[in-house]
């Protein structure tokens, strides 16, 4: 698709293509190729006028980020996302991105140790997080989002109970990933309470 586009100088349809090729790399791990394609499609989205779309594109990149443990970069891609997401929210359009965008600042934060700032992007996926209409991933989501915070507070309690909730929802083993982490976060509280051998058995899981 790159190559049709490049062939028939249909650049405006470039930075979608560039940013899909980045998520298929970044899916099976060949990150660099996939740091390529994410730049490559913020070039392309800066000459033909594309700066709504560069919100995507930016959020991937934190993503990759992510993966790596990058968190300084992560940040950095993220809250540009985070902007003109932000100008799109105050222009009317859905703002259900900002959700996660949140939770993964949070979870920088996190990862970070800082719970001040982790709490504060947590409390601000809140605004956008609707319980009675959102998709049951999203869901997911925020209960884990939830779980980190409240382990990374030392309430392991809160946190388990938190788990409990994301791993009971209906067709929650639907999200493997989503699914995964509750009870990875599960394990880490039943650890903390000294539940070694539940513990156990959650990360098994």
């Amino acid at each position: 698709a790159i190559d049709i586009a490049k062939k028939e100088q249909i650049n405006s349809l470039l930075p979608r293509f560039y940013n899909i090729a980045g998520a298929l790399n970044n899916a099976t791990n060949q990150l660099v190729d996939a740091q390529r394609y994410f730049l490559d499609a913020i070039d392309i989205a800066n000459k033909v006028g594309q700066e709504t779309y560069k919100g995507t594109i930016y959020n991937n990149l934190g993503l990759l980020y992510l993966h790596i443990e990058s968190w300084d970069r992560a940040l950095e891609f993220i809250q540009k996302a985070q902007q003109i997401y932000l100008k799109r929210h105050a222009q009317g359009h859905k703002a259900r991105g900002l959700q996660i965008l949140y939770l993964n600042e949070a979870h920088v934060y996190n990862r970070q140790g800082n719970v001040e700032l982790a709490r504060a992007a947590y409390e601000k996926s809140q605004e956008f997080y609707k319980a009675t209409s959102t998709n049951l991933r999203h869901h997911l989501i925020q209960l884990k989002g939830k779980a980190d915070m409240l382990l990374l507070e030392k309430q392991f309690t809160k946190a388990l109970e938190t788990t409990q909730q994301c791993v009971m929802l209906p067709s929650a083993a639907d999200f493997p990933i989503e699914y995964g982490q509750c009870y990875l976060i599960m394990s880490k509280s039943q650890l903390a309470l000294g539940d070694l051998d539940k513990a156990m058995q959650s990360a098994a899981l």
